[in-house]
């Protein structure tokens, strides 16, 4: 009985992964560029969102032609995303070093194979920079890697996304919505014995 278990576990085990690398393999190789493409239409979304008046910009990064269907895959999912992320704050003047689990790379992408040790930083010296830009970058690459990570069949540690770009887009735009939007209520803040702001 023992042996049959055991036995059993091993062969449904080798079976599942077996059935994930084949949807794996069988998904087209351009999952990548489609990968990009996503993060790039939506990081334009949110920054017209939520750090310009929007109303007149062209959003430079779209690309036609993504439409649902069948799923794609993509095997550096860290350097596609961050590339995306870096191009998208270039156009509006951040430039960016980063973080790729040890020291900053000042190159235009996280050079790690793992996402969870990609982190963006402004450049030092960057003309103009002030701490709302710091804190969009931060909090826009979180809402990016938090959406990736929800199409990442063997987790951050992986480096492969597996997505239908549309669910892709749609997961990213709620994603950084969440990262992003302002608290509904003023923070509560204690000062001495006084709260500020919120309800009393």
């Amino acid at each position: 009985m023992g042996r049959a278990s055991v036995r059993f576990f091993t062969l449904f085990m080798v079976a599942l992964a077996g059935a994930v690398s084949a949807a794996y393999a069988a998904a087209p190789a351009d999952g990548c560029a489609q990968l990009a493409t996503t993060v790039d239409d939506n990081l334009q979304g949110a920054m017209r969102a939520y750090r310009l008046d929007g109303s007149s910009l062209v959003n430079q990064g779209r690309a036609a032609g993504i439409a649902a269907g069948n799923p794609v895959s993509c095997g550096t999912t860290a350097a596609a995303a961050s590339s995306a992320f870096s191009a998208v704050m270039n156009r509006y003047g951040l430039q960016l070093s980063w973080h790729n689990g040890g020291l900053p790379n000042p190159g235009d992408f996280c050079e790690s194979h793992y996402i969870s040790q990609c982190y963006p930083e402004l450049q030092q010296g960057s003309y103009g920079l002030t701490a709302v830009d710091q804190a969009f970058v931060r909090d826009a690459w979180l809402g990016v890697r938090s959406g990736l990570a929800r199409h990442m069949p063997f987790g951050l540690q992986s480096d492969i996304a597996f997505f239908q770009p549309e669910q892709l887009g749609t997961t990213l735009q709620i994603s950084l919505d969440l990262s992003l939007a302002p608290s509904p209520l003023p923070e509560r803040r204690e000062i001495g014995s006084r709260v500020v702001g919120g309800d009393r």
